[in-house]
């Protein structure tokens, strides 16, 4: 008889450290990191911007925000969990979506069903009226 594979461990380091890999391959995802670098801020600005915009704006990245910034949005939200503030979560002036994205998995991760993620954009570029979309019950 085969062995039987070992069951997961359903503690809390255990459920950080699977929320942590999965929302860490979530923001290499999102900004096309994962078999590629992100440019380098400590690189001569010239060289530096037009990388930027090589890699986040003509490039394949759901975000135009580097992974500092999702790492931010991350431990911001985990914050306002810890501390029980009340509210939704909004992005205002979407790109392509990558940041809202990533904070309805952030909610996801964490097992939270009470609470919304908003995009607001004009959605016509600039000078449109704003519109306002609920997006994480689009993410099943």
């Amino acid at each position: 008889m085969p062995e039987s594979l070992p069951q997961p461990a359903t503690n809390a380091a255990s459920s950080a450290a699977l929320r942590s890999l999965y929302l860490n391959l979530l923001k290499r995802f999102l900004t096309n990191t994962l078999f590629d670098l992100e440019p380098d801020i400590d690189d001569d600005e010239f060289r530096f911007v037009r990388d930027r915009a090589e890699h986040y704006v003509k490039g394949a990245a759901l975000s135009m925000l580097p992974l500092a910034r999702l790492d931010n949005i991350e431990n911001c939200i985990a914050d306002v969990l810890e501390r029980g503030v009340p509210g939704d979560l909004i992005e205002t002036g979407i790109w392509r979506g990558g940041a809202t994205v990533f904070m309805c998995a952030v909610l996801k991760a964490y097992g939270v069903t009470d609470r919304s993620v908003w995009a607001a954009d004009s959605f016509e570029g600039l000078g449109g009226w704003p519109r306002l979309l609920g997006l994480c019950d689009i993410f099943p």
